[in-house]
Order: C-alpha cells, then structure tokens, then sequence
C-alpha cells in the first residue's frame, strides 16, 4: 500500500480517491449521487435505487417520465469517481 500525502484528511473526499476502485469509494459516489438526488425537487429519490460497483453506477427504479430517467443519469454523471452508468430506470404507465 503506497503512503498517504501527508494532508491527505484535509483534502475533500472526492479528490482523495484513488484510480483503483474500492468498496469505499463505490459507498462515497453512492452517497454523493443521493445527496445530488434528495437535492433536485424535480426527482424523487425514493423510486429509484442506486448502486455502484467499481465506480460503474446502475440505478434501478420507476419514474414518471423519460426527463426524469434522463435527469438521474445526468446526476450521476457528474459525480467524481464514476466510470460509467447502466441505467435500468422505466417510466411508469400513464394512468388513462
């Protein structure tokens, strides 16, 4: 394991990850990707659950329009540390 910068606790979460993923980053763009969420009214972060695994991101989940979908992959994307989205998120059926 190669040492640590010596300011490496002072530096925010997002710059201190490395190239190679871990469990640990996966939980820290997880939690980065549903603050973004809880933070946009537009989207609600309930029908949709988000995983990550060696920074690939899947959400998984119902929402009311393809803009919806849309916009969660756009989150996501933003986010530090991911490698790429796979999203598996569906429009609910409009009711008649």
């Amino acid at each position: 394991m190669s040492p640590r910068p010596a300011d490496y606790e002072s530096q925010p979460a997002a710059s201190r990850r490395s190239g190679r993923p871990s469990w640990t980053s996966d939980f820290e763009i997880k939690e980065e990707i549903r603050a973004k969420l809880i933070a946009a009214p537009a989207l609600t972060s309930g029908r949709v659950d988000i995983g990550v695994y060696a920074g690939h991101v899947v959400p998984v989940g119902v929402v009311a329009s393809p803009q919806v979908a849309q916009q969660y992959v756009a989150d996501a994307r933003t986010v530090s540390g991911v490698a790429d989205v796979t999203s598996f998120i569906k429009t609910a059926p409009a009711d008649s």
